[in-house]
């Protein structure tokens, strides 16, 4: 699924280029549980089937009458988080036989575009990230600062993986001919995703109307 910059980009995509921290940094909590050791179901309950799990959303909100308004924008970001989450795998989960990795090949791939459309300061700090706590939930995601930051070091990369136990080493060489698969299939879709598709697309206006009455 997709990373912290992905996250970040299509939430200003969504909803516009002003949004409070506290929605930002609900849209990346979520994958913070790589860090916490938590199993996707203690911080993906939503949308993991179906777009149109919005009216359980805002059932909660009105629930929860003790809320701030800073507590029920962080909630708000993390279940856009989740909906993003199942928009981008309806996209991008069309290759043919997939491989153990190609799930993570290919979420690499996308946080190296959107990082380059996000300076990294306005990624951390918009986001209510430490440096700290992003890179550690960056490693945690098999995402590399000198990988991210040093064109043309994919053999350090594939070498990274390895030395961080994402990769047996028997595993290499199948893991870089599905990488350079991932590599030629995924860029025309990578380019129709990142400049012609659009997540408004798949917000109806009442639910963005509702969304941003609390942004």
């Amino acid at each position: 699924m997709p990373l912290p910059a992905t996250h970040i980009y299509y939430a200003h995509q969504g909803l516009g280029d002003t949004l409070p921290q506290a929605f930002l940094s609900g849209t990346v909590a979520n994958d913070l549980r790589y860090v916490a050791g938590l199993p996707r179901e203690a911080t993906h309950t939503l949308f993991t089937k179906t777009l149109d799990d919005w009216d359980q959303v805002f059932a909660r909100l009105d629930q929860e009458s003790g809320w701030s308004r800073e507590d029920q924008q962080f909630y708000l970001g993390m279940c856009y988080h989740m909906f993003v989450d199942r928009w981008w795998r309806d996209q991008m989960y069309i290759f043919p036989d997939p491989q153990a990795e190609t799930g993570n090949i290919l979420k690499v791939l996308d946080e190296q575009w959107y990082l380059k459309k996000i300076r990294p300061t306005r990624l951390l700090y918009s986001a209510g990230l430490t440096d700290r706590m992003y890179m550690q939930l960056a490693h945690k995601l098999w995402i590399f600062d000198w990988y991210l930051t040093l064109p043309g070091k994919k053999l350090l990369a594939q070498v990274g993986f390895i030395a961080l136990g994402k990769v047996k080493p028997w595993r290499l060489l199948g893991f870089v001919q599905e990488w350079k698969r991932i590599q030629s299939i995924s860029r025309d879709r990578f380019e129709w995703l990142h400049t012609e598709a659009s997540i408004q697309e798949a917000l109806s206006e009442s639910v963005i109307q509702k969304l941003t009455t609390y942004l």
